[in-house]
């Protein structure tokens, strides 16, 4: 996964650049005021046409952009956008951009949003594979917006996994699951313990867990049409090191994978039956250890619980020993004091329905 932000004409590009960001997504209407690479370019619904399609691909191409997006929000049927793809078949045919269709929402007289056709899982796949199959490759994908799933109270993590490979894009955005908002992510979500209005540590596991390799653009435009120009660079900075801190996690794969080792998890309780329900079926460890003497010797959920002394039964480059305790800290530092490596299991990433 890569990350990049989309622009508005609130930010300023100076701040941008200097908290890290180097792809830009920006809107069709704002690509004359850009001096930047342009990662890809926005389309609004009331854009949509086989003319300004086929401009926004010449630019495209002219700016070395990848993709265009869709953005269907406020769309209620598809005739618009049917119409505009097979206007221009062949230009998209022999270009190289990607078209994303972004799933939307409609939105009544009294404000509310409800499912339209852009909001089904099954319509988009279809639409997808049915543009792919009329230009003669897999030029067409899905964007999801999570801002607007949840208006529509749809399940992210679902709509990720049912739509699997045909994903491409992911615009972060958070709302109250009420007002389109434009937010940046973690705007809305709570506790560890309570629920959240949206769900971030389980959609970017899910991603993880479907090996994601597309892209993941923030949508804060709410925000920065709102917050002093003082606060620029610090929302910039916190987007950065979120992004980061996700893209970190896609590594869990590779540091799992390592047959040639023997897989331990530090701790027995809770966590670890959270690892085992999301990894143990494909990462199984050769045992638990905890500081709790009382259960050595013990199984725990199929496995044997052993004291932390029987790590060093390992030699060091033999072992692959994982934190699963939310007493990181100190547990990281009794296994320090003896010349252990590890790592830390997160798994409020992968946390199953009920656990």
């Amino acid at each position: 996964m890569e990350i990049g932000i989309q622009y508005q004409k609130e930010l300023e590009l100076e701040k941008i650049k200097e908290a890290g960001f180097q792809h830009l997504e920006v809107p069709y209407n704002l690509l004359d005021v850009v001096d930047a690479d342009v990662l890809g370019i926005i389309l609004k619904a009331d854009d949509i046409s086989g003319e300004i399609l086929q401009e926004a691909i010449s630019k495209a191409e002219q700016s070395g952009a990848s993709y265009i997006v869709l953005d269907t929000q406020g769309m209620r049927d598809a005739s618009g956008l049917c119409a505009a793809v097979t206007s221009i078949v062949e230009q998209i045919r022999s270009s190289t951009v990607e078209i994303y269709i972004e799933n939307g929402y409609a939105e009544m007289k009294d404000g509310s949003y409800v499912n339209c056709i852009f909001s089904e899982t099954d319509t988009l796949r279809q639409m997808i594979e049915e543009y792919n199959a009329l230009v003669g490759s897999e030029r067409f994908g899905i964007c999801i917006n999570v801002g607007y799933t949840n208006l529509v109270n749809r399940n992210i993590r679902v709509m990720i996994e049912e739509l699997g490979d045909l994903v491409k894009l992911i615009h972060a955005s958070d709302n109250d699951a009420i007002h389109n908002e434009h937010q940046m992510p973690c705007t809305f979500s709570k506790s560890r313990e309570d629920a959240t209005s949206t769900d971030w540590y389980r959609i970017i596991g899910a991603l993880i867990q479907r090996n994601y390799a597309g892209w993941l653009v923030f949508d804060a435009t709410g925000l920065f049409k709102r917050i002093p120009l003082a606060l620029q660079s610090t929302m910039l900075d916190f987007l950065m090191k979120l992004g980061e801190e996700w893209e970190e996690r896609f590594h869990i794969e590779e540091l799992l994978n390592q047959p040639d080792k023997v897989l331990i998890l530090f701790g027995a309780g809770k966590m670890a039956r959270n690892y085992l329900m999301a990894w143990g079926e494909k990462y199984p460890p050769a045992f638990l250890v905890d500081n709790n003497s009382k259960i050595w010797g013990e199984e725990r959920y199929g496995y044997p619980v052993k004291s932390p002394e029987d790590i060093l039964m390992i030699t060091s480059e033999m072992r692959n020993v994982w934190i699963c305790n939310l007493h990181y800290d100190s547990l990281g530092e009794q296994l320090q004091k003896m010349g252990i490596e590890y790592q830390c299991y997160y798994d409020w990433y992968y946390l199953m329905e009920g656990a």
